[in-house]
């Protein structure tokens, strides 16, 4: 996209240059032909006609430009964004491959959304179908982030995608999806962080 702004803008200031050198040729022409003539009337005419000329190309010159840094701040706009959404996407694609070889890493997952409720009674840890057995074996290492825990269970959902997981607890949820965090660092690169 910055290539297409620097093309647009090359070809923009070559249209703006070859305007101007349009210009200054009708004028030195409109200048050679008076002169030729000898008339000072002549002469008055194509003085006039080339600031007239001049005026003409000085505003579509003005126009040029001005259309230029539109396009310059859309593009721009429009990367940013393109940049983002590739920063999301590759962070999404190196937490699948991490856990894909190094499967533990739910657990450390797990445990860091445990730690975020470790003084709540009541507390369900909701995780992917097929990362339950991985998180059932480190239930134990799991378990010892919640401090006032009474009650701790680990349930299956289907809506949890792996890599994710969901907290309720007797105060509320909170959702480790894989969703959420992406959407979390999308606000953090965008600058709009809450």
């Amino acid at each position: 996209i910055k290539k297409e702004a620097d093309v647009i803008l090359m070809n923009a200031q070559t249209e703006a240059e070859n305007l101007l050198q349009q210009a200054h040729d009708q004028i030195a022409a409109i200048e050679e032909e008076a002169y030729q003539q000898g008339f000072q009337k002549g002469r008055q005419d194509a003085q006039k006609a080339a600031e007239k000329t001049q005026a003409e190309l000085c505003k579509t010159t003005s126009i040029i430009l001005g259309e230029i840094k539109e396009i310059r701040e859309s593009v721009y706009r429009d990367t940013e964004e393109d940049l983002v959404e590739l920063a999301v996407n590759i962070a999404e694609k190196l937490v699948c491959r991490q856990l894909d070889i190094k499967p533990e890493t739910i657990v450390d997952i797990a445990k860091a959304a445990c730690h975020q409720a470790r003084r709540c009674r009541e507390v369900i840890l909701y995780v992917a179908a097929e990362q339950l057995e991985d998180i059932k074996a480190s239930q134990d290492e799991i378990a010892a982030q919640l401090y006032a825990a009474r009650h701790f269970a680990i349930i299956a959902d289907p809506n949890i995608k792996p890599g994710g997981c969901r907290i309720e607890t007797e105060q509320g949820c909170i959702d480790a999806s894989l969703e959420t965090m992406l959407e979390q660092l999308e606000h953090i690169v965008k600058g709009d962080c809450p």
